[in-house]
């Protein structure tokens, strides 16, 4: 890139546009993006090349980017992403050269979706083939990861066309055929929601008649089937586990099911009612844990339904609404096609408002834990020292140093805490 005078002026989208060359443009909506915020924070319209210093240094820092004029692949760009892909080798044979070697041939949006299909394709036939041996160990593990490959193939498309209903179709084909090997079973479940039902997985404890359980909500461009370390979690600490697609996300999307956030909470009292009449569940002890918009929805749901005992937020905002500007479009287009708008003509002010633990936060009684890193460069951790603030029963606070966005990236330190406190307050067998 070339380097300006220090006390040569440009406005932010001057400089923004200095750096599209070294983009891919799977990225540079991001990237963008993320320049305008950091002149925004400074109340600065133009900036010197001096300012800018240092918040590129921190884009690229963020994406693992090398100032070269060109990068043939996305690898040097998915530094945020890799650490949740990676998240699923816990329990399924998801693996660091697989990615390695799909992450060489992704170059735009149109190689994401083909190369990570493929990865899908041939890990489904791997376990389908295990499952035609009686190899169900193998079976389990082969098509978990058909299933997290899948899921990562639909990722960038936001919108309810063929390709990206064939894919979702796919990973929940493959979760669920997984999900019959796993101890106990991981069963489908449907739960009613207006005219229609939304789809779910439930997972009882193991050797237990009777336990806690824990309901599981994922975020906005997540699926129900990328929470089985959750699961996992959950489960090796004596827990039964709950999740669905709320109204809006991933299958209940396609199934016509729109985000709102009232409708979110009326979604989750349904699978308590589900829940509370499970035989294997301790209708006494149901939490909640929720990452991102699923942390804020579950203060939301939280609030509105008092036989939630314990409530976890991972990096959910207090207000979507006070970070709009900051967003990346991406994400914008996500929580637009979540309400079945358009990626350019959704109402998004009025739907970020809605996603607030402004109303919610007070009305808690039941013990709540935040967690939140540090270093996330998109919801700032005053998002939720403001939850904290608000929250009025008992509460805690976890502030991880080096944390990103969710605590992606100590996921491996950070994650168990998170369940080990479920475990403490719910008073679950930690050594299940």
């Amino acid at each position: 890139m070339t380097t300006c005078a220090t006390e040569t002026k440009l406005t932010w989208s001057e400089d923004a546009k200095a750096m599209i060359p070294i983009i891919p443009e799977l990225f540079r909506d991001t990237a963008v993006k993320m320049i305008e915020k950091s002149a925004m924070e400074k109340g600065l319209s133009e900036v010197t090349a001096a300012d800018m210093a240092e918040a590129r240094e921190r884009i690229f820092k963020m994406m693992q980017v090398k100032e070269k004029p060109a990068l043939p692949t996305a690898r040097d760009f998915l530094g945020w992403q890799i650490p949740r892909i990676m998240t699923q080798a816990a329990d399924s044979i998801t693996c660091w050269v697989d990615v390695d070697r799909v992450l060489d041939r992704i170059t735009d949006k149109e190689s994401w979706v083909r190369e990570w299909s493929a990865l899908g394709e041939q890990f489904e036939n791997f376990g389908e083939k295990a499952i035609s041996e009686n190899h169900g160990a193998t079976a389990r593990v082969a098509l978990g990861a058909a299933s997290n490959y899948y899921r990562l193939a639909q990722f960038t498309i936001n919108e309810a066309n063929p390709v990206k209903k064939n894919l979702v179709k796919k990973s929940v084909d493959t979760f669920t055929k997984a999900g019959e090997f796993h101890i106990p079973a991981i069963e489908p479940i449907e739960i009613p929601f207006n005219d229609l039902t939304l789809p779910g997985y439930f997972q009882p404890a193991k050797n237990k008649d009777k336990a806690p359980c824990i309901v599981i909500i994922h975020g906005a461009d997540s699926t129900k089937e990328e929470m089985l370390i959750n699961m996992r979690m959950a489960h090796l600490r004596g827990f039964a586990t709950a999740t669905i697609d709320g109204p809006g996300q991933s299958e209940a999307r396609l199934r016509g099911a729109l985000f709102t956030a009232d409708g979110f909470s009326k979604a989750v009292s349904n699978l308590i009612d589900y829940l509370v009449d499970r035989p294997e569940v301790d209708s006494d002890n149901i939490a909640i844990w929720g990452v991102c918009l699923g942390g804020t929805l579950a203060l939301q749901a939280t609030a509105a339904d008092n036989r939630v005992k314990a409530c976890v937020d991972n990096n959910g905002p207090f207000s979507f609404g006070q970070l709009v500007k900051a967003m990346p479009p991406a994400w914008i287009s996500s929580i637009n096609y979540m309400a079945g708008y358009g990626a350019e003509d959704g109402p998004v002010q009025e739907l970020l408002d809605s996603i607030s633990a402004e109303d919610a936060a007070p009305k808690i009684t039941c013990p709540v834990l935040l967690v939140h890193g540090v270093d996330d460069p998109i919801v700032p951790a005053s998002q939720c020292e403001a939850i904290y603030e608000k929250l009025g029963g008992p509460k805690e606070m976890f502030m991880n140093q080096g944390g990103d966005h969710c605590s992606a990236n100590v996921h491996s330190f950070v994650w168990p805490k998170m369940f080990d406190w479920l475990a403490d307050t719910l008073g679950t067998d930690a050594n299940a």
